[in-house]
């Protein structure tokens, strides 16, 4: 009977695999972690960027001072630890633009039309 059973199990895992393909696939792309759960039946799937939220120490939490916007966070009430670069730092704006180059693969080498 455990071998029945184990086969079950694996066939079930395997349509499940099937069925969330595509959303495994669409979080792949978006950066999200999957982890699959209930014996690989179900998922849940997590974007990292909410570990960089964390509550607002200056209004705790509430997105204002009596009633003006806190200003430290800008009214929302959450503070991100990946902060914005600084104002007025000229040479972290400034950047090339990204150049592309192609040769031409129909030509032999050294000749350029």
């Amino acid at each position: 009977m455990l071998p029945l059973y184990r086969a079950c199990q694996r066939m079930c895992r395997r349509l499940a695999d099937d069925l969330f393909l595509s959303d495994d696939l669409r979080a792949h792309a978006r950066g999200w972690t999957n982890e699959p759960i209930r014996h690989g039946t179900s998922r849940r799937y997590r974007d990292p960027r909410w570990d960089r939220l964390s509550a607002c120490p200056h209004c705790d939490a509430v997105g204002h001072r009596g009633i003006d916007p806190c200003p430290a966070c800008a009214g929302r009430g959450v503070l991100d630890s990946a902060a914005a670069p600084a104002v007025g730092n000229d040479e972290e704006e400034r950047r090339e633009p990204l150049k592309v180059t192609a040769e031409r693969l129909d030509l032999p080498p050294g000749d350029d039309r």
